[in-house]
């Protein structure tokens, strides 16, 4: 256990990674990192002695002067000195990681939450009780992430998408009348999630504003590409029918004629159309219930709408 001897940051600051945001009391450390010093330098005197002495031994033992035994012995003394020296050393790069953790460093980035403990609260290296709360929680903000779903038909189209090129991501914030927010598809889970038939999606933005906040609402807009000469008609053209979907298009006599189309999407008031209908024919948009086929209509101009290729 240690006490928190300073907190070197203040609540909702933005900090950098690497950044001491918090010191422990470290004297006690201190004096381990001194005496693991001292031994090492103990262990290394003792090695330089035993060395000497094995080299003297050694020469008299090619003199004859020395016995085998005595050179033994001192060859063994210098061996386990090293192991000695070894151990101290070990010792003492064990002592200099304990300092260096009673500063805590930022691990990334972001802006603090609020401080869990103060000054004078004390702490455990390891604590797994659950009521136990983190000292701080940093938020990374730049970049962020938004997460969000799709139905897992749309799938195959995704992952197409993200091995040709990027996939723009656009969102917008609830109530807010601002520009959309552009960033990047950053992520595509390994699986589909069975219960809800869904999978899941993550974007990246800059958000070098800071318009994006952790844990916000936000409406999310994903362009798997840009299809061109596309038809598209209001979707209040689109009427449901025996035989599927169908518009009313208006023939150049001025007459009403009910037309089968296939719908493909629909995008916001937009429905995007695969077949049965041409560029340039017109279609009726309002009072449908009252028209059959050969009806004379009368095209009004705040109501006429035209078929044709979004620009």
């Amino acid at each position: 256990m240690a006490k928190i001897a300073s907190v070197n940051f203040a609540e909702g600051q933005e900090v950098r990674e690497g950044d001491i945001l918090f010191t422990l009391d470290d004297r006690a450390v201190r004096a381990q990192l001194d005496l693991a010093e001292a031994n090492l330098q103990r262990d290394r005197a003792q090695l330089e002695r035993n060395q000497i002495e094995l080299k003297r031994q050694t020469g008299l033992a090619g003199r004859g002067v020395a016995s085998a035994q005595t050179l033994q012995d001192v060859t063994t003394s210098v061996v386990v000195s090293q192991a000695a020296v070894r151990a101290s050393e070990a010792m003492l790069d064990n002592a200099r990681v304990n300092l260096n953790y009673t500063a805590i460093r930022a691990p990334i980035s972001g802006r603090t939450g609020a401080i869990a403990l103060k000054r004078g609260n004390v702490v455990k290296a390891v604590d797994t009780t659950p009521s136990v709360m983190p000292l701080v929680t940093i938020t990374q903000l730049r970049p962020i992430y938004v997460v969000f779903t799709v139905p897992e038909r749309y799938l195959a189209d995704l992952r197409a998408a993200m091995a040709a090129e990027p996939v723009p991501v656009a969102v917008t914030i609830p109530s807010q009348g601002q520009a959309p927010i552009n960033g990047t598809l950053s992520f595509i889970d390994n699986q589909v999630d069975s219960g809800t038939g869904t999978i899941s999606l993550k974007a990246k933005f800059a958000n070098d504003d800071d318009r994006l906040w952790p844990g916000q609402f936000v409406n999310i807009t994903l362009t798997l590409g840009i299809e061109p000469n596309a038809i598209v008609v209001p979707n209040a053209a689109i009427q449901a029918g025996p035989n599927g979907p169908y518009v009313f298009l208006i023939r150049s006599d001025s007459t009403a004629e009910p037309r089968l189309v296939e719908v493909n999407r629909t995008v916001d008031k937009k429905t995007v159309i695969a077949s049965g209908l041409a560029a340039g024919e017109g279609v009726v948009v309002d009072g449908q219930m009252r028209l059959a086929n050969g009806t004379r209509v009368t095209v009004q101009p705040r109501h006429a709408r035209r078929l044709g290729r979004p620009r």
